[in-house]
């Protein structure tokens, strides 16, 4: 760029997940649609997020004149496979913090058992929590100042 910084711009085709409200039997032909639209935009690769079905990658990669993005999920194609199909970037997304976090979990877990905290002022009403937006937090607490 003219910051002498160079940028991607890798375009998101969302049709593989399963909120886009794509139909499955036309995912591939909306992403391909959607992949010339963002390339004729001036993106610079295209990422169909959620594609994990070799066949839909190989013809992603045919059909789309530019590069496509991939990503790596247990049970799909590691990054070997991905090459031979002709994907030229890899996403890994939030994997790996995944498999970091959840590798320190019980460590974090022992730790907040060992924890006391000091009584709360008056004035706060604290309450113990496991639930914080829908997902698990081994140890959390959430304060209300009144």
């Amino acid at each position: 760029g003219d910051a002498g910084v160079p940028i991607v711009i890798n375009a998101r085709a969302d049709t593989f997940l399963p909120a886009s409200g794509v139909p499955e039997e036309e995912r591939v032909a909306e992403a391909v649609r959607r992949g010339g639209l963002y390339l004729a935009a001036g993106a610079d690769c295209i990422y169909p997020i959620g594609v994990s079905d070799e066949k839909d990658i190989a013809t992603l990669v045919a059909s789309i004149p530019g590069p496509i993005n991939g990503n790596t999920r247990p049970g799909g194609p590691d990054l070997a496979k991905l090459r031979e199909l002709g994907v030229a970037r890899v996403s890994y997304g939030p994997r790996l913090y995944r498999e970091a976090l959840a590798n320190r979990r019980p460590r974090f877990r022992n730790s907040c058992a060992a924890v006391s905290f000091p009584p709360a002022p008056q004035s706060w009403s604290a309450t113990w929590s496991n639930r914080t937006v829908g997902r698990r937090r081994p140890c959390s607490m959430d304060l209300t100042v009144s």
